[in-house]
């Protein structure tokens, strides 16, 4: 987050956006879930929750395209916008 001194202006970065992603949904004393099959510009992070949900951040750098999550036996294809951050979340 940067804050002008004359303005006083807030401008927040898209690692203070992230942060926001992963403070809202990933509990504390969560589980990383190995992820695999990155797709080009989008990144992934996921989480077992202590209270068994589970937790995905997807972030895309590039421009605007669909993914399929995959979870054991289960699938979900996603629409991701352009330069976004999106959080999944399911129990």
């Amino acid at each position: 987050m940067t804050i002008d001194n004359a303005t006083h202006q807030v401008t927040r970065s898209g690692q203070y956006w992230a942060f926001a992603h992963f403070s809202r949904h990933v509990q504390r004393g969560a589980r990383v879930i190995a992820t695999s099959g990155a797709a080009g510009d989008v990144s992934a992070s996921a989480f077992r929750n202590p209270d068994g949900g589970v937790a995905a951040v997807l972030a895309n750098r590039g421009p605007q395209k669909r993914i399929q999550l995959l979870l054991g036996a289960n699938a979900l294809e996603v629409d991701l916008e352009a330069d976004s951050v999106h959080t999944l979340e399911w129990r």
